[in-house]
């Protein structure tokens, strides 16, 4: 589980620490934030992944996703998604 520091603290913090970790910042008792090391921040920037809107994908991505198998070695998270 990830450092939890107030985001009042963060300061005094990067003073104090390096920041080796995923710290969560919180404010006004609520996560708002994540730090995390540059090195991670350099390697997820160039990973050449994106978040898109599903309105984005075209009519093949669509298909093939549709029309995925689950691996067998995912199955054990189906709980997670079954309705109750």
């Amino acid at each position: 589980m990830p450092e939890t520091i107030d985001f009042i603290d963060v300061h005094d913090y990067l003073v104090k620490n390096d920041v080796a970790d995923p710290v969560t910042i919180v404010k006004h008792g609520k996560p708002h934030a994540v730090m995390i090391p540059y090195e991670l921040f350099e390697a997820l920037q160039n990973s050449g992944r994106k978040a898109i809107h599903v309105s984005e994908l075209s009519a093949d991505d669509l298909d093939a996703i549709l029309n995925s198998e689950i691996p067998e070695e995912c199955r054990k998270f189906d709980h997670e998604v079954k309705k109750k």
